[in-house]
């Protein structure tokens, strides 16, 4: 499919942008979450045989990409090597974020249901991405690194449709700078 070619080299570019030692995989037909060990699963907010958008593969340093529906895709990219990132923050690698845009990470999006983002970065991503966040969640508790995650894929999708967003606080400044930095 020609269009599907198009649409890989796109995320491509936008995964190597964000994390360029992550190998990108890509499927085609949904792919239900692995039974066993259901951890991640459940940070994430999913439960075994829950169809998903994409994984990141930790072990291998992979990024598992859905192309079911490819207008999900650029910000499952963003997402999903948002979480090779954090991976380099927990092995000690410093320098992405300052330490008050990782604690403003960690104090505005610090995990639970969505609607417990703080309101400003709520108002930041706008109700469009905040109501689909919802949707998707719904009552179900995230982590902090899958809140984030999903945040700065919100926020990624927003500023490659070219969106403009304001930087009212320190989350979004901080998206803004990784942006900034990756585009």
């Amino acid at each position: 499919n020609p269009a599907l070619g198009t649409i890989i080299t796109d995320l491509e570019k936008q995964g190597n942008r964000i994390a360029p030692q992550v190998q990108q995989l890509y499927f085609t037909k949904n792919l239900a979450a692995p039974k066993g060990n259901l951890e991640n699963v459940k940070a994430s907010g999913g439960t075994a045989g829950s169809v998903v958008d994409g994984y990141y593969d930790r072990i291998g340093d992979l990024a598992y990409i859905s192309l079911v529906d490819p207008s999900k895709a650029m910000e499952t990219t963003a997402h999903e090597n948002f979480h090779a990132l954090q991976r380099q923050l927990d092995r000690g690698k410093q320098g992405l974020f300052k330490e008050d845009e990782q604690t403003a990470l960690n104090t505005f999006l610090p995990g639970g249901k969505i609607t417990d983002i703080d309101s400003s970065v709520q108002k930041g991503l706008g109700n469009d991405v905040m109501a689909r966040l919802e949707e998707r969640h719904g009552e179900k508790p995230l982590d902090a690194s899958e809140m984030q995650a999903y945040a700065f894929g919100a926020y990624s999708a927003l500023k490659s449709q070219g969106k403009r967003m304001a930087a009212p606080n320190p989350v979004i400044r901080a998206f803004k700078k990784l942006w900034d930095l990756i585009k």
